[in-house]
């Protein structure tokens, strides 16, 4: 994520969410159109997290629906697939993405970061 979407809470970004479940609990799998941009398990109220999701990105716009990213992650809570990879939309400080890049392509895993 770019500092200046970072900066402004998300504006002119689209943030796709669903819920769903998996052997580990429920959860909320968030993805913008570079990728994943949030996970977050809950126990019983979904309402939380989603809430959490909008006031993270406030100036963003949200639909309930599920993509392609969402898609990757659904199939490894459900499924265990370690050969696909994860495309994620990284948010933080420019210090913070940096070493968020030092450390992915130090170990090679099932992820492709966009910043």
């Amino acid at each position: 994520m770019t500092p200046g979407e970072y900066k402004q809470g998300g504006s002119n970004l689209i943030i796709n969410y669903s819920i769903q479940e998996s052997i580990f609990g429920n959860y909320m799998v968030a993805s913008t159109n570079k990728g994943i941009c949030q996970i977050s398990f809950f126990d019983e109220n979904a309402l939380e997290v989603i809430n959490e999701l909008k006031h993270t990105w406030h100036a963003a716009s949200f639909r309930e629906q599920t993509d392609t990213f969402q898609e990757s992650v659904i199939r490894f809570f459900n499924i265990g697939s370690s050969a696909e990879k994860f495309k994620l939309h990284m948010k933080g400080t420019p210090l913070q993405l940096k070493v968020w890049e030092v450390l992915l392509k130090y170990r090679k895993g099932n992820y492709d970061a966009t910043v």
